[in-house]
């Protein structure tokens, strides 16, 4: 049978670099990373038909991390610099030179996917989102929509959840430190989800379905890079879910890739089903 969609998954957000600094370690490289990006890749490991809907500048490196990936928009932006501060896996971050809009402009009239996968970096995406093109299921990691930036560029997280669409979204995935600084009501989210999935770090994630909640922990790793390992999660729980398993499953298995994807720095993670099983399997 034909597949009615033209893509499989397609990841909408802004790409971005960040700068690390772990406790006393400082790294001044610039890494490539987004979570448009970590996404993506996320999706091409598994094997499927991947688009991106988002900006770009010359100097990030797309060939070599996402080759594969269709850029559905050709948008140019000076993408954003990310300073994360991490103290064990609490994160602090700055923001430089961000302005960057993605828009429905241009997009191709048949434009369709079976998964669409949307993560603000900041407030480049307007709600509206949702209605852009076609798809059988929606995923929102809602991360950048909760962002407001001081003066002096450092991140605090405010309660904007009047940017979600109430009732549209099929899975959304934010971390427990989100809902704690924005002051979000847990039962709002929940309210407006089918799935929502609270990814707790060390200690697994929690998720939310109808009314029952059902919480699945971590697989221990050591770590070289947190950031993306919350939107490598949401992008395969998205993708597990939307391939008939069922949600502690697809948890697992999300729990797994996130647990590899962290193994190694910004994009130059990689994984196949048999890694990812082999993981779930020693449990």
């Amino acid at each position: 049978m034909k597949n009615k969609f033209l893509y499989d998954f397609i990841s909408v957000g802004s790409l971005s670099y960040d700068r690390n600094r772990y406790d006393e370690v400082i790294d001044d490289k610039l890494v490539a990373g987004g979570a448009a990006a970590y996404s993506a890749k996320t999706s091409i490991n598994l094997g499927l038909r991947t688009g991106m809907i988002t900006a770009f500048n010359e100097d990030y490196p797309l060939k070599k991390y996402l080759k594969q990936v269709d850029l559905i928009t050709k948008n140019k932006a000076n993408l954003p610099i990310f300073y994360n501060y991490f103290s064990g896996q609490t994160r602090e971050q700055k923001l430089f030179d961000f302005s960057t809009d993605i828009t429905n402009k241009n997009l191709p009239e048949n434009l369709s996917s079976k998964i669409l996968f949307v993560a603000p970096l900041f407030d480049e995406i307007s709600s509206d989102c949702y209605e852009w093109f076609d798809h059988e299921i929606s995923c929102l990691v809602p991360s950048g929509w909760f962002r407001e930036k001081r003066d002096n560029s450092s991140i605090f997280l405010k309660n904007n959840i009047s940017k979600i669409h109430k009732g549209k979204w099929d899975i959304i995935v934010v971390s427990s430190d989100e809902i704690r600084s924005s002051n979000i009501n847990l039962s709002d989210l929940i309210n407006i989800s089918k799935y929502l999935c609270v990814t707790k770090g060390n200690d697994g994630v929690e998720i939310f379905l109808s009314d029952e909640n059902f919480s699945i922990p971590a697989f221990e790793v050591i770590h070289k890079d947190l950031n993306g390992a919350g939107d490598v999660w949401a992008a395969s729980f998205t993708i597990a879910i939307s391939q008939g398993k069922n949600h502690i499953e697809s948890a697992k298995f999300a729990n797994a890739c996130s647990a590899i994807s962290i193994k190694y720095k910004g994009l130059d993670f990689t994984f196949n089903e048999r890694e990812i099983y082999q993981l779930v399997d020693s449990l």
